[in-house]
């Protein structure tokens, strides 16, 4: 179904991208792309749709998907192809599904054909997302990441393609939406389709794959069935990518107690250390814009140097609460206090200091890095609100100190963001909150498109960042992330969709 011979992909200044790449999947096989961002898995995967970024170009190497040369193809006939044979779910779903549409739309419009909403809903179930019928009169900023990966993903199936290629498509889900989406997988092979999956998950992988092909710096490094690979990889670069599995190498830590107020005033017991407190949340109630309450009664205090991972299924509130704390979403009820000060719901009203105190690194980097400008301009900005006086040669060791901090290369720098791997976006993303110098860093699955090699190293960046006395929030699905990096816990689960309220773990 898939044949790739020396493929060969250059930057205009002759740098390979790919180089002497080889691919060759069978029908109904599900092949998973590996390797560290920046690798080329995303670049390699575009070529199946006929599809090069801006910057590059293809100078050697046969492409063929479903018996096509697809850039052979043009005009009609390469709509025909992208539409009837092949369907893509980027690693970024915002960026494809129309803001100003319903679910409902998004979904007919995708299928090509009158749908009706029990039909609609069954798309949705098979992508993992449960109760899907309320979802379909919503918009797309009304959900949570994790569900608007799932809309994604359904949108995809609903045009029955062929061949699938899912970029990171469980990246940011919770444990239980990961083994609805894995089961689709599984009924899609049974299907015959065939399956692209690029993910840094070494088990989700290990779980749905028949083979996996590992790339580094733009060669294929290792291929073979999925079992030989993770179970005795031959590749330095596989080697590494297993032993990284935050999963097989660390312990989750014992969660403190926080103090959570449910919907009937009673608190929870208060058990975290009596240090200086940062960030407090008191009473807090927060929700959907224009849609129902998430969360109520939230208490919580985050003291210098602690980490406090929040935890729960897709649409529980997690994402909507760290954009209450920052003001993109003021909160509906309570209050939140910096040092003792109250802060101004919206952020539009806070003080200068105050915005550069609390930094978000956003589950979508995609929306909050402006594709217009270079990843250099981007960070010296961010550099300069704090430290307006770096001169030329200050403000090249500075950049060169947040680049190190989440291991990117300097040629990053005069990229902007379009041109860019989701994992390199979300490092810049880390790079550009980290050069604010905050106090309280909020970070909203802001490692889960990393390859668990990059992954370990970032986290132990802001671990050792924790120590120097920075505050972290923490939203994440990954258990081996919450157990590096925090030492307490807040979980909010989906019974507080219906109770309107947040119970303690």
């Amino acid at each position: 179904m898939i044949d790739i011979d020396e493929l060969e992909i250059l930057t205009e200044a002759g740098r390979p991208i790919l180089d002497g790449v080889r691919l060759h999947v069978g029908q109904g096989h599900v092949c998973a792309l590996v390797g560290e961002s920046g690798s080329g898995k995303t670049t390699l995967a575009l070529t199946l749709l006929g599809r090069i970024r801006p910057g590059l170009r293809r100078t050697a190497g046969r492409v063929k998907v479903a018996g096509q040369d697809p850039f052979a193809l043009g005009g009609a006939a390469l709509r025909a192809f992208r539409r009837d044979e092949i369907a893509w779910v980027g690693q970024d779903p915002a960026l494809s599904l129309t803001p100003w549409h319903t679910i409902r739309a998004i979904l007919t419009e995708a299928a090509g054909r009158r749908s009706d909403d029990a039909e609609l809903a069954e798309l949705l179930t098979r992508a993992g997302i449960g109760e899907p019928g309320e979802l379909l009169d919503r918009r797309p900023g009304q959900l949570s990441g994790g569900q608007r990966r799932r809309v994604a993903l359904a949108r995809a199936m609903s045009r029955r393609p062929r061949i699938l290629v899912l970029d990171e498509p469980t990246s940011g889900l919770d444990a239980a939406a990961v083994d609805e989406v894995l089961a689709t997988l599984d009924g899609l092979r049974e299907a015959t389709t065939t399956v692209i999956l690029i993910t840094h998950d070494m088990s989700v992988a290990a779980r749905c794959a028949d083979q996996i092909t590992v790339l580094e710096a733009g060669r294929v490094a290792e291929t073979g069935p999925a079992a030989r690979v993770l179970g005795a990889p031959v590749s330095a670069a596989a080697r590494a990518l297993v032993a990284a599995d935050l999963r097989r190498c660390s312990t989750p830590a014992r969660p403190a107690c926080i103090a959570v107020e449910d919907a009937t005033g009673t608190a929870a017991e208060l058990e975290t250390p009596r240090d200086e407190v940062l960030l407090s949340l008191a009473g807090l109630q927060v929700g959907i814009p224009g849609g129902p309450v998430l969360a109520d009664g939230i208490d919580l205090e985050l003291a210098a140097g602690a980490a406090t991972a929040i935890v729960g299924p897709s649409g529980t509130g997690k994402t909507t609460l760290v954009n209450a704390v920052v003001g993109l979403n003021p909160a509906r009820r309570g209050t939140i206090a910096l040092r003792g000060e109250i802060l101004a719901p919206r952020y539009q009203d806070r003080t200068r200091e105050q915005l550069l105190a609390v930094q978000l690194v956003p589950q979508d980097p995609a929306r909050m890095l402006n594709p217009a400008l270079t990843v250099r301009r981007q960070l010296s900005r961010a550099l300069r609100r704090c430290r307006p006086g770096l001169d030329r040669a200050a403000m090249r060791d500075a950049l060169e100190e947040v680049l190190d901090a989440v291991r990117l290369e300097p040629m990053v720098l005069d990229q902007r963001p379009p041109s860019l791997s989701g994992g390199q976006s979300q490092r810049v993303a880390i790079a550009r909150a980290l050069a604010h110098r905050p106090d309280v860093l909020i970070c909203d699955e802001s490692t889960s498109a990393l390859d668990p090699t990059v992954q370990r190293e970032v986290l132990e960046t802001l671990a050792e960042l924790r120590r120097s006395g920075l505050a972290m929030l923490v939203v994440t699905h990954d258990q081996g992330v919450a157990g590096f990096l925090c030492d307490s816990v807040l979980e909010l689960r989906e019974s507080a969709l219906r109770r309107d309220s947040v119970r303690q773990r």
